[in-house]
């Protein structure tokens, strides 16, 4: 019997020494017994971009350093606003239930000051304060900051830094969903997300970057731990790995301008005129690059801009932010994950065999085809032509981990 199940949401674009580093200092908070459940993105990031590696070798890599238990977050949930990445990861976890905390990586490293600016932010008086501050033509996320430092200066310099802003809308969701699941954060070290840094752990954007100028022989290899270097190596080896955004720029490209300005104004984030301007822009531009510059301007966040191409590749509709997760697709386990997956008292459908989807068994069946149309997508971007097939999603099944 595990003394604690505790769940970490990550992208994991790749796994690396800080990822190892949360998951030892979360099992030294709980137990060494505790078991490690991680949601974690598909094929497409929160960024709006194509991960480095498939799903499957990411959530085997994290699996083989440290994590339990790999689940999926579905697509809608993968590429859209902090805060509705966070509610969807929730979503997984309250759905697989006796998931005791929720432990996070953050520059303030303070879970009770998070959740009172979560509190905070969910009050009646920030919605009357942010509501000021959007008809002085701010964007959204100046906004939101100013609003807060005019209720509490203290709690407004929290939402400033990514990691920060990201456990807020963890501890919103749980308020909000009234889970009992308690806030567990560190102090990050090293380089912060998305930058770069000399000293402690490297950030995954370093990596990549790292990755992608020598990726079989880089010094990357020196900042992901050993078991998952065998993993990206093998990808590698395979042809299956690392995947850009020039790889999959021309895919990309053809499927936005198959689309009708009615199509792009079903997109999610396409109020204000932003819209009409991406649909112009498709029409006109001949990169990636040169899109995401022509929508980007002081009140448009280029991670936005990066969202809106995934969202319209890949056929992620403004509806479907209403929906909630309708299963869980379970990635990667080694031997504490299947005693999570046996002790737990799900509320969602856990999905190990894909033929149960095929079948219509279960509930969530556009969600899956919408995550498995994504990695059809996504495999165009393999270096080994022979990998590219179709239906790969269809026939696979969770990495199983032995020894571990």
């Amino acid at each position: 019997m595990l003394q604690n199940t505790v769940g970490i949401v990550s992208e994991f674009n790749p796994f690396h020494y800080g990822h190892q580093y949360l998951i030892r200092k979360t099992r030294e908070q709980y137990g060494e017994n505790t078991g490690i459940v991680c949601v974690m993105s598909g094929d497409f990031v929160q960024r709006g971009e194509a991960a480095c590696f498939s799903k499957y070798a990411r959530a085997e890599a994290a699996c083989r350093s440290g994590a339990d238990l790999v689940l999926e977050l579905p697509l809608p949930w993968c590429c859209s606003s902090a805060e509705a990445f966070a509610s969807g990861a929730l979503g997984i976890l309250n759905g697989l239930g006796g998931v005791s905390a929720i432990s996070f990586g953050s520059e303030c490293g303070d879970a009770g000051k998070i959740r009172r600016a979560a509190e905070v932010l969910l009050s009646p008086e920030m919605e009357d304060a942010l509501r000021q501050q959007l008809q002085q033509n701010k964007n959204y996320a100046s906004a939101r900051q100013a609003a807060l430092a005019s209720l509490s200066e203290e709690l407004a310099e929290i939402i400033g830094t990514p990691n920060n802003i990201l456990a807020v809308e963890y501890a919103k969701a749980i308020i909000q969903s009234n889970a009992e699941i308690a806030l567990f954060t560190v102090s990050r070290t090293g380089a912060a997300h998305d930058s770069f840094s000399d000293d402690g752990y490297r950030s995954a954007r370093e990596i990549r970057e790292m990755m992608l100028r020598d990726p079989l022989s880089g010094d990357w290899f020196n900042h992901v731990p050993e078991q998952a270097a065998a993993v990206f190596r093998r990808e590698i080896q395979q042809g299956r790995g690392p995947v850009n955004v020039e790889a999959l720029e021309s895919a990309i490209l053809s499927r936005l301008r198959l689309l009708t300005l009615e199509d792009i104004m079903n997109l999610p984030e396409t109020d204000g005129g932003i819209g009409e301007l991406f649909y112009r822009s498709v029409q006109s531009t001949g990169s990636l690059e040169a899109l995401v510059q022509n929508v980007k301007h002081k009140n448009i966040a280029l991670s936005r801009v990066r969202r809106l191409v995934t969202a319209g590749a890949l056929g992620i509709r403004k509806d479907m932010g209403e929906w909630e997760p309708d299963y869980i697709r379970v990635l990667a386990f080694n031997g504490k994950g299947r005693q999570i997956l046996h002790d737990a008292s799900p509320s969602l459908p856990i999905i190990t065999k894909t033929a149960h989807m095929q079948r219509g068994n279960t509930a969530g069946t556009e969600q899956f085809e919408l995550g498995s149309c994504a990695h059809d997508l996504f495999v165009l971007g393999f270096q080994d032509s022979v990998q590219r097939v179709c239906g790969e999603d269809w026939r696979t099944g969770p990495v199983i981990v032995k020894g571990e």
